[in-house]
């Protein structure tokens, strides 16, 4: 089963990508956009898998035995992800302002091709490291590599997300990203288990149940600070980044994410018995999935277009596909294996 799915990611997933990157090759101006967005948004679910196993590393317990395969399957994704990452930098131009002569550039010593790039180089490098070196360590670099991993997000999230609407900045954004990416390899889990590995105890799954409403609902708080205080202060340079998001699509959009990511997960995980039966516990964590890359669109798109593509679904697809693809393969290399 998990082959045949593995062949129909495959198959949908190549054509979808190689659409986006001919349109990139093109120069249609929707492209740039699209593909940052998906490749944002599944770049975050080996993160959130790394931030996962360091956090299980810190505290141990048997909570983590059955996501483990899972977490280590996800991380494994992540050179694949460097690589459809490769198109963003030959998009630069067209995503940020801060590249143009004319363009506001608030910090021209940060917000500068070279030292951009070299930064990128850094973070990913270090990513790279950490993902072989947490997973094989046992415990013992698991608060260091949290640490640096809270940096590196922190640090990623301003470059490639923050910075294309320059001026605009919040000391909260990075914090925010890398609570949704956990948030985001939770529910990962969630729907891996059942679907792929139904492995673990009625306790395992109870405790699975209990990580994903805390972290509904510390994104849910983080999220609503940032806002509050934005909007309470009313500074053009700040709220500029919300207006946009708060019209039309991009509106309905926002309602939808406070809805499903927020309020009708914690109201489910509330009850017992959604913690405790995996299918439920299931559909819970496709539905954060789901919502969390329309929280990603939201995020991302607005700042650089006023309105959505028919590319947009399209680069989801396609690096989706390629993603699942590369996940089933490393997740059915390590149950034939014995790791994980």
């Amino acid at each position: 089963m998990n082959r045949r799915l593995q062949r129909t990611a495959l198959w949908v997933g190549l054509p979808a990508a190689l659409a986006c990157l001919g349109a990139l090759a093109l120069r249609v101006p929707a492209a740039p956009a699209a593909w940052l967005f998906a490749w944002f948004f599944f770049l975050g679910l080996p993160l959130g898998a790394l931030a996962v196993l360091c956090l299980h590393g810190l505290t141990g317990g048997r909570w983590g035995a059955p996501l483990r395969p899972v977490l280590r399957a996800a991380t494994r994704t992540f050179p694949w992800l460097v690589l459809l990452g490769l198109p963003v930098l030959f998009s630069l131009d067209d995503l940020y302002p801060w590249l143009h002569p004319d363009g506001a550039n608030p910090a021209p010593w940060y917000l500068n091709r070279g030292f951009f790039l070299a930064r990128l180089a850094v973070y990913f490098g270090l990513w790279l490291f950490l993902i072989r070196a947490v997973p094989r360590s046992g415990g013992r670099m698991a608060a260091a590599g949290a640490i640096l991993h809270a940096l590196l997000v922190t640090f990623a999230a301003v470059d490639l997300i923050m910075s294309l609407m320059p001026g605009w900045y919040s000391t909260t954004f990075g914090l925010l990203v890398g609570t949704a990416e956990i948030l985001s390899a939770l529910a990962l889990c969630a729907l891996a288990l059942h679907r792929f590995a139904p492995t673990g105890s009625v306790q395992d799954f109870h405790d699975l149940g209990n990580l994903l409403l805390t972290f509904v609902m510390i994104w849910a708080y983080i999220a609503f600070t940032q806002f509050l205080i934005i909007w309470y202060e009313n500074l053009p340079h700040e709220i500029r980044w919300y207006l946009p998001r708060l019209q039309g699509p991009w509106a309905v959009i926002a309602l939808a994410v406070v809805v499903f990511q927020f309020v009708l997960p914690f109201l489910l995980l509330l009850a017992r018995r959604s913690k405790r039966h995996l299918p439920r516990l299931a559909a819970i964590g496709l539905m954060l999935l789901l919502i969390r890359m329309a929280d990603s669109y939201w995020i991302v798109v607005p700042s650089v277009r006023p309105t959505p593509s028919w590319l947009d679904p399209l680069a989801l697809f396609g690096i989706g596909g390629l993603w699942l693809a590369a996940f089933l393969f490393h997740l059915e290399r390590d149950k034939a294996t014995g790791h994980g």
